[in-house]
C-alpha cells in the first residue's frame, strides 16, 4: 500500500509523457476482467488529473504513451487499486497489470448476486 498527498483531489499523472507525440490519459477502469473493460476518462490539464469522481475500490489507469514518427507506440501504463481517498490523501495498491488490479478490486468488494 502507498499513500500520497493530493492537491485538492488532484494528482500528477505518474506515466506522463511530455513529448509532443506523447498520448496521455487517466481513467477509471470498470469491467469483469481486463479483456472486457471500459474506460471512464478523467479530466486532465497537462499532467494534472482531477480525481473528483474516484471512489474507494476503483481501479485507475494512468497512461503516457510515446508514439514514434513511424506510428509505433511505446506504452507506459500504471494501474492503481484505490483503497481510500480524501481531498488531501489517497491510499492505493499498485499493480503490474490491469488484470491483477481488477482481480484485487473484485476480491476486496464481493458482489451480491440475486
Amino acid at each position: 500500500m502507498t499513500t500520497i498527498e493530493l492537491d485538492g483531489r488532484s494528482v500528477e499523472n505518474p506515466a506522463y509523457c511530455n513529448h509532443r507525440r506523447g498520448r496521455n490519459w487517466a481513467a477509471i477502469m470498470r469491467g469483469r476482467n481486463a479483456a472486457n473493460c471500459e474506460r471512464a476518462f478523467l479530466k486532465a490539464v497537462g499532467e494534472v488529473v482531477d480525481l473528483e469522481p474516484v471512489q474507494p475500490g476503483d481501479v485507475l489507469e494512468f497512461g503516457g504513451d510515446y508514439v514514434t514518427g513511424g506510428g509505433r507506440r511505446h506504452p507506459d501504463r500504471r494501474w492503481w487499486h484505490v483503497q481510500d481517498i480524501t481531498d488531501d490523501t489517497m491510499t492505493y495498491e499498485p499493480h503490474e497489470t490491469l488484470a491483477k488490479a481488477l482481480r484485487s478490486a473484485r476480491q476486496q468488494s464481493p458482489r451480491t448476486e440475486a
